[in-house]
């Protein structure tokens, strides 16, 4: 089944963190699908222009499964730690996927929407 990852979860990728392995073994798959929202999470993290936005946006270049964000989306998740997390939820719900994120509310909050989740590693 596809996953729909965080932005904690790329940056632990990006950044070799704790469940950097569990999001290369999903991308090696080609299983990994990203909410437009995550990925302006992730390569805002960054200076223009530094080494880090570039690493970034490289690994979102190759993505080719950029989900886009509905303005609505962020509404149907009210158990969502915060806005990003509400659009992970409310992608994964929307296109039956599963949540892989490093982070406990996030998963808990997937869980409780009915949704599966994948916790990697611990919280950033």
């Amino acid at each position: 089944m596809s996953k729909l990852a965080d932005a904690a979860a790329l940056r632990a990728y990006l950044t070799g963190g704790t469940g950097a392995e569990a999001v290369r073994a999903a991308l090696s798959e080609g299983q990994v699908q990203v909410s437009s929202v995550t990925a302006a999470a992730v390569v805002s993290r960054y200076p223009t222009g530094s080494a880090g936005a570039k690493k970034a946006t490289l690994l979102l270049q190759s993505l080719v499964h950029l989900v886009p964000f509905t303005p609505d989306d962020a509404l149907r998740a009210p158990g969502a730690p915060d806005v990003e997390g509400a659009a992970v939820l409310a992608t994964a719900r929307r296109l039956n996927l599963t949540v892989l994120t490093p982070r406990a509310e996030l998963a808990a909050a997937a869980e409780a929407a009915g949704l599966p989740a994948t916790l990697i590693g611990g919280a950033p």
